[in-house]
């Protein structure tokens, strides 16, 4: 019967280990998520793409025609 005890006492151990280190990754992984976010927003951000367009010569066309297929 102690081997049982001495069996599940460690089994708890050994999870709550897995969770403790699960939660670490987790935050980590939020962190990074965030600072991913935080760079996209600053690239696509509509004055840095305006400035950017303008750098490369490119116009804002008022009435675009698009090109249609006939089937």
């Amino acid at each position: 019967m102690a081997g049982f005890y001495i069996y599940e006492y460690n089994r708890v151990v050994s999870l709550n280990y897995q969770v403790s280190f699960l939660k670490k990754s987790i935050d980590s992984y939020q962190k990074l998520n965030s600072e991913q976010k935080s760079q996209y927003y600053q690239l696509t951000d509509p004055a840095r793409l305006e400035e950017l367009a303008k750098e490369n010569g490119l116009i804002l066309d008022q009435q675009p025609q698009y090109l249609g297929i006939n089937l």
